[in-house]
């Protein structure tokens, strides 16, 4: 379980709706179920970091099962959970549940490790799972190298407040503007494993890096948590952080849901991507 979790619990964060069982029903499956998931799966970043991979662990040892398994999905995750267990084990079958009314107990569940230490520090082992998944996502029909990642839906707690002006100097600089979000799993994969320099707010569709060569460079606008270091540590990618001039923004419990916005400097933003993208530094210091 992420290391984060023992917090949840001690503050009695992770209790109550939708996290109690109480006044849940109970749906009882008769068999071997795994669990990759917790309750904090639907941010899709923690998906890619804390549960994919527990899904390539158990692709390499699921021979070792004598029975018959099932994944158990939590409907909430919506579909993206279940595109991945597709992609990752075709031929386990998923077992989905309403998280919002119902409880699973099951014969036996087995929770394949984290593959990561407390602090989120991985294995290197997940170099070979990465390299893996890239295979299995396929070749890509074209190739950009040089990316600038963006979000067609804004965090519920942050947003950069000059967005549009800071998307136009990197458009202007010759990156390639897209949102994750809007391709497929297979898409996202192959776009990713092939760019040489990643730009972008700090968030999930940024961590979409891991499947990035090693030595990709990282530009990440405003820093939150450790975890893009993390994937910066596994697959040895130079990772830059350029911070807003009052300081990043990061999650606060008590403003979860309250969107803040920040400012990116334009200057220093033409500045660091010119160090960060050399080839398109001559358009930049033109601008």
């Amino acid at each position: 379980m992420p290391y984060y979790l023992p917090a949840y619990i001690e503050n009695g964060w992770a209790y109550g709706s939708p996290y109690s069982i109480n006044q849940k029903a109970e749906q009882y499956v008769d068999g071997v179920c795994i669990s990759v998931t917790h309750f904090n799966s639907c941010t899709y970043g923690h998906w890619l970091l804390e549960c994919l991979p527990k899904l390539m662990l158990l692709r390499e040892i699921r021979s070792a099962f004598p029975h018959p398994i099932s994944i158990l999905l939590p409907k909430s995750l919506g579909g993206f959970a279940r595109r991945w267990c597709n992609l990752i084990v075709p031929d386990i079958p998923i077992i989905e549940f309403d998280d919002q009314s119902a409880f699973v107990r099951c014969r036996e569940l087995i929770i394949p490790g984290q593959l990561c230490s407390a602090g989120t520090f991985f294995h290197p082992r997940m170099n070979d799972y990465i390299d893996d998944i890239v295979r299995l996502a396929g070749p890509a029909d074209q190739i950009k190298k040089h990316l600038y990642v963006t979000r067609e839906v804004q965090s519920r707690f942050r947003c950069m407040a000059n967005r549009e002006e800071i998307e136009a100097i990197a458009r202007d600089a010759g990156l390639f503007l897209i949102s994750p979000e809007t391709l497929s799993i297979e898409d996202q994969i192959r776009l990713f494993a092939n760019a040489e320099t990643i730009t972008g707010e700090f968030g999930s569709a940024l961590h979409n890096s891991i499947f990035s060569p090693i030595g990709t460079r990282v530009l990440a606008l405003n820093w939150v948590a450790e975890f893009q270091s993390r994937v910066a540590h596994l697959r040895s990618q130079p990772t830059g952080y350029l911070l807003p001039d009052d300081g990043p923004l990061v999650w606060d419990r008590d403003l979860s849901n309250v969107c803040r916005p920040y400012v990116i400097s334009p200057k220093k933003f033409r500045e660091a991507l010119a160090a960060h993208v050399s080839e398109c530094a001559p358009a930049l210091l033109s601008l």
